[in-house]
């Protein structure tokens, strides 16, 4: 394995091995304290523990194949995305700090991507965050202001992470 490689899977394990059981806290916190249905609590527990699968999986793959890592990685990222998405949707209504998801995605993006992808990666999650909000029902000023401000958190913390990430490559 060249250094390249072995630098690449290092920053996928230490993304994995804190920011799925983070997620992961923060789906079961969700559960337990939302007050949602049976449905939907079963159902948001089949896709935390399918995305910590797949994040598990995925690093072994990738250590396996590394001329597929950047294929893994963005498979990693699309897949976090989307699984995300249908949680916060999920979850939203009755466990607001479900957002983090989001956040923790945009710390991944952050280690993985460049700057102009952060930044669309961070647009691209505010917007969704925005909508799901909007689509699930949140209404007032305060609570669309707090909603604004988790989203421009999310590419604020994308182009920190970024920024970090990049400053300790230089030396």
């Amino acid at each position: 394995m060249d250094a390249n490689h072995r630098l690449r899977m290092e920053t996928m394990r230490l993304v994995n091995r804190f920011m799925t059981p983070f997620a992961t806290a923060l789906v079961l916190a969700g559960v337990f304290f939302g007050d949602l249905g049976t449905n939907q609590s079963a159902m948001a527990l089949a896709l935390a523990g399918v995305t910590a699968a797949f994040n598990a999986y995925s690093i072994k793959w990738a250590a396996k194949s590394p001329e597929k890592f950047l294929e893994i990685r963005n498979l990693r990222v699309v897949f976090n995305h989307t699984l995300n998405v249908w949680l916060i949707w999920l979850l939203l209504p009755h466990w607001p700090p479900i957002w983090m998801l989001f956040l923790l995605t945009m710390i991944a993006v952050g280690t993985y991507e460049g700057r102009d992808a952060v930044i669309s990666h961070g647009v691209l999650l505010a917007g969704l965050l925005l909508l799901v909000a909007y689509l699930r029902g949140v209404d007032g000023a305060r609570a669309w202001a707090a909603v604004s401000a988790e989203g421009a958190t999310l590419i604020f913390a994308g182009l920190f992470c970024n920024r970090l990430v990049a400053q300790a490559r230089a030396g």
